[in-house]
């Protein structure tokens, strides 16, 4: 068993999300009677869980309790459509088979409520992870690094396990920076390569296959 820990982010880097989060969205602003956002737009509002990405799909000015409501008929459409259009990212299913293969420890924390989480990752990866964590009372949202401790916990990692972290946008890197893991940033998800080139020096990767490659050289 390798004494390295993968943890990744579920949203634009294991699953293509975006689809189905923007119906969801979509839903609860056509409920209320707001105007409807764009792909575009809703895929630069993800990474924060459901209540940033409701108050920036909002009207600007909006009351509190319509912020309130719209999470509310967010989550609930959303649990109920989480497979409609959601699908893996191409390789990505093999490219996590080889790293169990050969023996790295995997995980997955995610700012998506933990229900959405768990019925995900039940459906598309079963079997796969030692841990997957989503938003839950408590705990801070990434980019606040208890998620990762939490799930280094309940992996039963030793203290001076390597760590490293893998996500598509700012808040993954600033996870990984705050939770002391290396980070990798893949280009396929919800930031394309300009977009994270400009959060720094850090590894981008742009396919599965470059990604193992890059894991097994740190």
């Amino acid at each position: 068993m390798s004494d390295t820990v993968v943890l990744f982010d579920l949203d634009g880097t294991l699953l293509n999300t975006l689809p189905d989060l923007k119906n969801a969205a979509n839903h609860a602003l056509r409920v209320l009677g707001y105007p409807e956002r764009s792909g575009a737009e809703i895929r630069i509002f993800l990474g924060n869980g459901v209540g940033v990405l409701m108050k920036c799909s909002l009207p600007e000015g909006c009351p509190e309790d319509r912020w309130e409501k719209a999470v509310e008929l967010q989550k609930s459409y959303y649990l109920s459509h989480l497979m409609v259009e959601t699908r893996p990212y191409e390789g990505v299913p093999e490219m996590l088979a080889q790293l169990r293969k050969e023996g790295f420890r995997l995980g997955t924390v995610s700012n998506k409520f933990d229900a959405a989480v768990q019925n995900l990752i039940s459906a598309f990866y079963p079997g796969v992870f030692d841990v997957a964590l989503g938003e839950r009372k408590n705990v801070p949202k990434k980019p606040d690094p208890a998620m990762v401790r939490t799930a280094l916990a309940v992996m039963n990692a030793p203290e001076d396990c390597k760590l490293i972290y893998v996500g598509d946008s700012e808040v993954d890197l600033h996870t990984a920076e705050n939770a002391g893991a290396v980070p990798i940033l893949v280009d396929w998800g919800f930031r394309d390569r300009d977009a994270l080139q400009q959060l720094g020096d850090c590894r981008i990767v742009s396919s599965p296959p470059e990604l193992i490659n890059e894991i097994r050289s740190i």
